[in-house]
């Protein structure tokens, strides 16, 4: 369309984009992939070839600048934003080099399988319901939750001391061993996903399905294990996890406790 609007002729158009994932999927010549995806790449081929398309870092990227927080102010003073990246100016010999794309895995949400697979469980009636599963729901305190936590596991340890106080340090690894449990047991497959790509070689988006409760938080996995919030706060001069809450899934007994208990701490306010 844009070609088609202006006054000046055009030699060659060249398209560039930020996501390693849709370089591959718009240069792919081999997978097929599931509707959705499919048509998006079937327009861009139709109107451009693989070879135009070439890979951006975020930090060059003007785009980012739009959803970076800036004012109106910076905005208007922003020469990236209005006249595009340097590097533009100069040969394209010089532009930034697209890094070498990995063969597309056969695990990606968006390939269409060879084959259609069938899986079928059977389940026995009488759920096992796990001794963790039993301690979280008896419960109606966070508080008394995290500290009996602990002192389960404690007796497992003959040589301490149940009657002992417990640490600021201990509660916090009760809490995160709980929020470890209770994402495991909701973001199981999202947990899997994110194990496999520590190295954050990909954004989470580019491999957790659209239809994922956590697809729009650019969800990352901290040192801890931990399923967090992504964004653009990890520069921010505030502590880990305001930077990076912890996700929790909704309609869970245990997060019903925390939102209580800082209910009560805050006053009720």
């Amino acid at each position: 369309m844009v070609r088609r609007e202006l006054d000046v002729s055009l030699e060659d158009s060249v398209f560039w984009t930020d996501s390693t994932i849709v370089l591959q999927y718009v240069k792919n010549e081999e997978r097929r992939f599931l509707t959705f995806v499919a048509n998006r790449v079937a327009v861009i081929h139709s109107g451009s070839s693989p070879s135009q398309w070439h890979h951006i870092e975020s930090t060059l990227n003007p785009a980012d600048d739009v959803t970076g927080g800036q004012t109106a102010e910076e905005m208007l003073a922003n020469k990236r934003w209005l006249n595009g990246p340097d590097f533009l100016c100069l040969e394209d010999s010089e532009w930034p080099k697209s890094p070498s794309l990995r063969d597309l895995s056969d695990e990606d949400p968006e390939i269409k399988p060879d084959k259609e697979v069938v899986t079928v469980c059977a389940v026995n009636k009488m759920e096992q319901v796990d001794v963790v599963d039993r301690l979280l729901k008896r419960h109606s305190s966070w508080h008394r939750l995290r500290k009996n936590y602990l002192r389960a596991k404690a007796k497992k340890q003959p040589t301490v001391d149940m009657q002992m106080l417990l640490t600021v340090d201990e509660m916090t690894r009760a809490e995160d061993a709980i929020i470890l449990y209770i994402q495991g047991q909701s973001f199981c497959d999202e947990l899997k996903f994110l194990q496999k790509d520590r190295v954050g070689s990909r954004r989470s988006q580019d491999y957790i399905k659209k239809t994922s409760p956590l697809y729009k938080l650019d969800p990352v996995l901290s040192a801890d294990g931990i399923i967090r919030i992504g964004g653009r706060l990890k520069n921010a001069p505030v502590d880990e996890g305001v930077k990076r809450p912890a996700v929790l899934p909704k309609n869970h007994h245990v997060v019903t406790l925390i939102v209580r208990h800082f209910h009560r701490e805050s006053g009720h306010s």
